[in-house]
């Protein structure tokens, strides 16, 4: 995977702490401070459930599928890494971000798509 951001980002202290317990458990993920029994629910998740953590503007969401992803493995290789502190994370690329939103087909994600299809092509 290759490093997209350069620049240092913020986080909210409890989304880092999450993502460092991802990584000290070997989760495998994309983005999308949890407690090991929150690691070990996750991994009994069906693929049609949704853990929400927090509230917004603060939330997490935590699936185990997601529309129109069906290789995770491929989707995971093609991520884009961002920094964050000693953290390297991984962020779901965009033509991969493209699909799942198309696949979603609710009014936002298509709305979504029209702009991430404009940030594609000024690339």
């Amino acid at each position: 995977m290759r490093s997209l951001y350069r620049e240092k980002m913020d986080l909210h202290p409890d989304f880092r702490d999450l993502l460092a317990e991802f990584a000290r458990e070997k989760v495998s993920y994309a983005v999308v401070n949890a407690p090991p029994h929150l690691i070990a629910a996750v991994k009994k998740l069906a693929a049609n459930e949704v853990v929400y953590l927090g509230v917004p503007p603060v939330r997490v969401d935590i699936l185990r599928s997601a529309n129109g992803i069906h290789d995770v493995d491929a989707t995971i290789e093609r991520a884009v890494r961002a920094s964050v502190g000693d953290l390297s994370v991984p962020i779901i690329a965009l033509d991969d971000l493209v699909t799942n939103k198309r696949a979603a087909g609710r009014p936002q994600n298509i709305a979504d798509v029209a702009l991430l299809e404009r940030e594609r092509h000024r690339k």
